[in-house]
C-alpha cells in the first residue's frame, strides 16, 4: 500500500511553483524576441519607404532634367527670378536652365502635346520642393504655381557640373552667362563651358546628429 500511495501522490508545491517560473522566464524571453522582429520589420519598412522617395525624388529630378529645352527651343533666356544677378545660367546649351544656391534649380522641360513648362526645385525650412508651371505653347511661360514639398528633415542641397578637363566644377566658378535681350540668340560662353555634360546633386537628410548622405548624378541630353 505505501508503494501505491508513494506513486500516486503528484507534484509538490515547489515543483509546481518552479514550472510556473520557468514558464514564466520562456514567455519573458518569446515576447522580447518577437518585441525585437517587430521593431526591426518597422524599422526596415521606414527605411524602404524612404529609400522609395529618395528613388522617386531622384528620378523625378532626372526625367525634368532629360526633357529640358535646349537652344533650338529657347531663343532667350526668359526665366522669371526675383534676384536676376545673383542667378548662375550654367550653359549657353542650356538657356532654360539656371542654378543658384539659395534660389535653387530652375528649368523649362517639355509638359507634352507640344507645350512647356516652367521646373523650379529648391531646399527651405528643412524639406526639398518642387514647384510647376502651367504648361504653355510660347514665352513667357506661367511662372512656377504652389511648390510641393517631397523630402523633409534635408538639411543640406548642393549642385556640381562636370566639365571635360576640369572634373567637378562649383556652378559659380564656370563663365556667367548673362541674359540676352528677348528674341535674340543667348549669351555664347568659353569652349571650355559648353563641354558641361553632367550635374551632380549633393543632399544631407535627417535630423543633424543622424543626418545621411546621399548623391545622384544625372547626365545632361
Amino acid at each position: 500500500m505505501k508503494a501505491l500511495d508513494s506513486a500516486q501522490r503528484g507534484l509538490t508545491l515547489i515543483e509546481v511553483l518552479v514550472a510556473l517560473v520557468l514558464l514564466a522566464l520562456l514567455s519573458l524571453i518569446a515576447w522580447r524576441g518577437l518585441d525585437a522582429v517587430s521593431g526591426a520589420t518597422e524599422r526596415l519598412g521606414a527605411q524602404a519607404r524612404e529609400t522609395q522617395s529618395l528613388m522617386q525624388v531622384f528620378g523625378q529630378l532626372e526625367r525634368d532634367l532629360q526633357l529640358q529645352a535646349g537652344p533650338d527651343v529657347l531663343l532667350a533666356w526668359a526665366l522669371v527670378s526675383d534676384r536676376p544677378s545673383a542667378r548662375i545660367q550654367l550653359l549657353p546649351r542650356t538657356p532654360g536652365m539656371s542654378w543658384d544656391q539659395v534660389d535653387g534649380l530652375r528649368l523649362v522641360r517639355a509638359a507634352g502635346g507640344g507645350q512647356w513648362q516652367q521646373i523650379h526645385w529648391f531646399y527651405t525650412q528643412g524639406g526639398l520642393f518642387r514647384a510647376a508651371g502651367q504648361p504653355g505653347y510660347g514665352l513667357p511661360l506661367p511662372a512656377p504655381g504652389a511648390p510641393v514639398q517631397l523630402l523633409d528633415q534635408v538639411t543640406a542641397w548642393s549642385l556640381r557640373v562636370w566639365v571635360p578637363g576640369r572634373g567637378w566644377t562649383e556652378p559659380d566658378r564656370l563663365r556667367v552667362a548673362a541674359a540676352a535681350p528677348a528674341g535674340t540668340a543667348p549669351v555664347r560662353g568659353t569652349s571650355q563651358d559648353e563641354g558641361l555634360v553632367g550635374l551632380e546633386f549633393s543632399m544631407l537628410q535627417g535630423r543633424d546628429d543622424s543626418a545621411l548622405p546621399y548623391r545622384s548624378v544625372v547626365l545632361l541630353p
